[in-house]
C-alpha cells in the first residue's frame, strides 16, 4: 500500500459530485437522475479520504439527533482494495472530531456486499424498515446498523 490515508472536511462540490457519481448507478434509487444531483451542503456535510493529495472516497454524514450521526460511504470501485483502510479511517476521524455516540448506516438489502463491508468494521444490524427503497422498479426493504462508540470494534 503507498503512503498513509487522511481524512478530513470537503467542500468542493466536483470533488465530492465526481466520487459520488462514480457508483451512481449502482446506488441511485430509482426516479434519482445523476446530471440533478448535487451535493446537499445545507443538511449534510462531507468527509474526503485521501492518499496524498488524490481524493480516495466521500463519506456523506448527517446528524439524526444529539448522539446519533446518518453515514452513507462512496467508495468508487477502483478504490475498493482499500475500502477498509477507508472505512476505518472515516470512523476513527468521526470519534476523534465529534462527540457522536452512534453512527448509523442504511443498507438496501439488495447491497449485502455493503452490509458485509459494515459489519467487518464493527456496524450490528438492529432493524429494518420494510419496501422502503426503490431499486429496478421494486421496493426493497432496508437494514439499519448501528456502531457505538466504545464498542469492541468502534
Amino acid at each position: 500500500m503507498g503512503s498513509a490515508v487522511r481524512v478530513d472536511k470537503i467542500e468542493d462540490a466536483d470533488v465530492i459530485r465526481d466520487i459520488v457519481l462514480s457508483v451512481w448507478d449502482a446506488i441511485a434509487e430509482d426516479g434519482l437522475q445523476a446530471d440533478q444531483w448535487h451535493p446537499n451542503f445545507y443538511r449534510r456535510a462531507y468527509l474526503c479520504v485521501y492518499e496524498g493529495e488524490n481524493p480516495l472516497a466521500v463519506m456523506s454524514v448527517h446528524p439524526i439527533n444529539a448522539t446519533s450521526l446518518q453515514v452513507h460511504i462512496h467508495i468508487p470501485h477502483e478504490c475498493r482494495e482499500k475500502k477498509y483502510e477507508i472505512g476505518q479511517s472515516l470512523i476513527d476521524f468521526v470519534w476523534s472530531e465529534t462527540e457522536f455516540k452512534c453512527l448509523v448506516a442504511m443498507i438496501p438489502v439488495i447491497f449485502p456486499n455493503v452490509e458485509g463491508f459494515a459489519t467487518k468494521l464493527g456496524f450490528v444490524n438492529v432493524g429494518t424498515l420494510k419496501r422502503a427503497h426503490t431499486k429496478g422498479g421494486e421496493l426493497h426493504d432496508v437494514n439499519v446498523l448501528q456502531l457505538e462508540r466504545g464498542s469492541s470494534d468502534g
